[in-house]
């Protein structure tokens, strides 16, 4: 999966395999319900990253973007 660079996911727990997703660019997690963003610090390569329509209170899991 290391080519891919785009998703759309429907899935909160994305941590489970961003390991294996070193390449992604773009990232859509709107409407998921999340409240805490984790998870992302393999997405080294992330230059666009949707939240909205969340429950997040802070962006603490995204200062290294």
């Amino acid at each position: 999966m290391s080519v891919l660079d785009s998703i759309c996911c429907g899935h909160p727990q994305l941590q489970l395999f961003a390991a294996h997703l070193t390449k992604l660019t773009w990232l859509d997690l709107s409407f998921n319900r999340i409240k805490r963003i984790t998870g992302l610090e393999e997405l080294t390569e992330l230059t666009d990253l949707s939240l909205s329509n969340n429950q997040i209170s802070s962006l603490d899991g995204v200062s290294h973007l």
